[in-house]
């Protein structure tokens, strides 16, 4: 649909520029023209994403219908990409709402299907979810294995803005268990890659955690 890809192409251009309200309007708009068509799967994600905006812009609930349309939506057209999508992103709403047990049970399904499919990226980004909330847990271990995982995925789809991701949270989790040197390993790896992609937001936020680490191994 030439129309609907058109307006979310524009809705994508207002969201990076922090124009909320048009481009949640744009996503309507773009839904809409493809209600003319049917079920076809790109509904899916275009739901997703106005659910993922939803969810930054602190609107918990609208984003949560959102994703359970889009679950609806894959459903329907019988996308398991669309489907394991939606699951990851129902399992962030439960997450946020303290409903861990159900979120580890979205997310597992979610990695079950994108798994099956051969989605390298999304078993990636859902194996880091996984491990955030291991990690929430104190499951040291768990958190450990499945960011290892997480870094695996990213590393064979050659995604270094994930990786570096992947990266910083392993540091992190180095950090909150004292292991200061692999700490500072994991954190300059991520440092390269994003100094590497001129990305300034990640290379401050681990040249903050690389500080910490160092004042753990007394490197003042």
């Amino acid at each position: 649909n030439p129309r609907a890809n058109k307006l979310v192409e524009q809705a994508r251009s207002a969201e990076k520029a922090g124009h909320s309200a048009k481009a949640l309007g744009l996503y309507d708009d773009a839904l809409g023209a493809l209600e003319e068509g049917g079920t076809e799967p790109y509904a899916a994600d275009v739901l997703r994403w106005k659910g993922t905006l939803l969810r930054e812009c602190g609107e918990t609930e609208g984003a949560c219908r959102c994703y359970t349309q889009s679950l609806d939506k894959a459903g329907v057209s019988g996308s398991v990409r669309a489907e394991a999508h939606a699951l990851n992103c129902l399992a962030i709403i439960c997450q946020r709402r303290g409903e861990n047990k159900e979120a580890e049970r979205l997310y597992a399904e979610a990695a079950s299907l994108a798994d099956k499919i051969g989605e390298a990226r999304l078993l990636g980004m859902i194996q880091q979810n996984r491990g955030v909330l291991a990690n929430t847990h104190g499951d040291f271990a768990a958190a450990s294995e499945l960011y290892m995982k997480s870094l695996g995925a990213f590393e064979s789809t050659g995604d270094a803005e994930a990786q570096s991701w992947v990266l910083n949270n392993i540091g992190m989790l180095h950090t909150k268990t004292g292991k200061f040197g692999e700490a500072r390993e994991y954190f300059e790896r991520a440092l390269d890659i994003a100094v590497q992609r001129g990305d300034t937001i990640v290379e401050s936020v681990v040249t903050l955690n690389l500080a910490e680490a160092s004042v753990g191994m007394e490197r003042l």
